[in-house]
């Protein structure tokens, strides 16, 4: 945790304590956290179209709606309630000046490196279980059968109403995505990268009683971590990602998988392939078969 300690006009001392990681913020921040942080990514995402950091920088300086949005999650980690007007630390809070504000803003600035989808959480222990492991930024790891399962998952999740529902989904996400270490060690030349044991949607119902350990803050930054790097995989690969495609994902019984296969010309014996290749590999191999079938659909009028 960050201290800092500011004087008011009476010359008393008012302590404002700041996270220093998300593991750090207890259940109320990262439930705020996660929604305020949405918009502002979706505020940034529309601003991407400048690829120099330097200048995105500049112009991310200049803009209100983002200094004004790193503003409200400062005074999210800083437990700062604008509705609570009389309260004397909050008033103060409103009287600091520019320099004062910037150096905790200066504070917060390790949020900001989410929208670069570094998992915050690469790993969790369960007691008595060992660690479970999370995938990687990128989420490079994923096979096809786990992406389109979790995809699947984390629609349910943004429909359903009852928070008790609500959890048990956000608990199979988090299942899903982590799992124990695989018997073979990441440097063996048989390794295919992927410090987890094998995607097995089957493994979820049984690991359940793991989930308990898992404080429900963390389910929601999982969700809200992985929604982020869900969308910016997807932005990167618009020909398999459109608009259209994803129509037909959330009307299917599979999601996704049926989608690839349809791409892969229906071609039943390519199932396995599509379900176990990693995701990098099979939006390649899908591009290749996507050109294949249209060229021998383009022959065969």
């Amino acid at each position: 945790m960050n201290t800092v300690e500011i004087l008011n006009h009476k010359s008393k001392t008012f302590k404002f304590t700041i996270p220093n990681n998300f593991d750090e913020c207890d259940f109320k921040q990262i439930t705020r956290l996660a929604l305020r942080m949405d918009k502002l990514f979706e505020h940034i995402a529309s601003m991407n179209s400048l690829n120099d950091k330097a200048e995105m920088s500049v112009k991310l300086e200049k803009d209100d709606i983002f200094q004004r949005e790193r503003i409200v999650i400062l005074m999210i980690l800083a437990n700062i309630n604008p509705s609570n007007k009389f309260n004397a630390k909050t008033q103060l809070f409103f009287k600091l000046s520019d320099d004062q504000i910037h150096q905790l803003l200066e504070l917060t600035n390790w949020v900001l490196n989410l929208p670069s989808f570094e998992n915050p959480l690469p790993f969790i222990p369960i007691k008595g279980r060992g660690r479970l492991y999370g995938p990687d930024q990128s989420l490079r790891t994923l096979v096809g059968d786990e992406f389109a399962y979790a995809q699947k998952l984390l629609a349910k999740i943004e429909l359903e109403l009852e928070n008790k529902k609500r959890l048990i989904l956000m608990q199979k996400l988090f299942l899903t995505l982590y799992r124990p270490a695989s018997d073979v060690p990441i440097e063996s030349v048989w390794s295919t990268g992927d410090v987890r044991e094998s995607f097995n949607r089957f493994n979820i119902e049984a690991r359940m009683d793991y989930v308990k350990e898992v404080p429900q803050r963390k389910l929601i930054l999982v969700k809200f971590w992985f929604t982020c790097a869900l969308k910016s995989f997807m932005k990167s690969h618009p020909e398999i990602f459109s608009h259209e495609n994803k129509e037909k994902a959330n009307s299917t019984s599979f999601g996704w998988l049926d989608v690839f296969r349809e791409l892969a010309g229906k071609d039943n014996t390519k199932f396995h392939q599509i379900t176990s290749t990693p995701m990098p590999d099979l939006l390649v191999m899908l591009k290749m078969m996507k050109r294949d079938a249209d060229r021998i659909k383009a022959s065969n009028p």
